[in-house]
């Protein structure tokens, strides 16, 4: 028994000699998981990163996520809101760091627990719209409307109570584009607090290489 741990403490040894340590330095996200343009594109890698976000945090319950978005897909939004909600069913809780928050982007954000936007950060939110604009009402387009109304009135009255503001004040508030700056939205309860922070930091890693890549 000796003998072997004597040769294992020796194989160490020449082992340990034959390695250096490199020292790594990256820039990655700040955060548990990023709010983007919320699109089928990126769907599953936000999707992945919400189930990562919920194993990494099993101890704090606490997940950290930025939103710099211009909005998109409301199939998406939801998606991910779902997610959100699957999430503080089991007790977590969401810090939403905030850029700029457009559209579903918007949406999203009253989900958070807690909103922090920075000093300059920016709103906006609007009624439903088809390529970027809201049609007329019409006779012709009742069935459109139809829909676009559904999703409209969907998630009025969650994201409303958040806000602590009557449903039907703030559907007649984003029938055109309606925009916040940081201490409006403060003002209006659509974020909670205003503080500086970057969506970056620097991560610093230590690897062992054989010695005989450094040459």
């Amino acid at each position: 028994m000796k003998k072997l741990l004597s040769m294992v403490f020796i194989a160490a040894l020449v082992l340990g000699g034959s390695l250096s340590i490199k020292k790594e330095e990256k820039l990655v996200g700040a955060f548990d998981v990023e709010i983007g343009a919320v699109n089928y594109l990126n769907a599953e890698e936000v999707l992945k990163k919400f189930k990562r976000a919920e194993i990494n945090n099993l101890e704090d319950k606490v997940i950290d996520m930025a939103i710099n978005s211009g909005g998109g897909s409301v199939h998406i939004g939801l998606e991910f809101i779902e997610e959100m909600k699957s999430l503080k069913a089991k007790g977590y809780k969401f810090n939403c760091y905030t850029r700029n928050a457009y559209s579903m982007g918007f949406i999203i954000l009253q989900y958070c627990d807690h909103r922090i936007g920075s000093e300059n950060s920016t709103y906006m939110h609007h009624l439903v719209q088809i390529s970027y604009e809201r049609p007329e009402r019409t006779e012709k387009n009742k069935k459109l409307f139809k829909s676009l109304d559904f999703f409209d009135n969907l998630v009025l009255d969650e994201i409303a109570k958040k806000m602590k503001v009557d449903p039907k004040k703030f559907f007649k508030s984003i029938k055109e584009d309606k925009w916040w700056d940081a201490k409006k939205a403060l003002k209006e309860n659509i974020i909670d607090e205003i503080k500086p922070f970057s969506l970056i930091k620097r991560e610093v890693r230590y690897n062992f290489v054989p010695f005989w890549r450094n040459y």
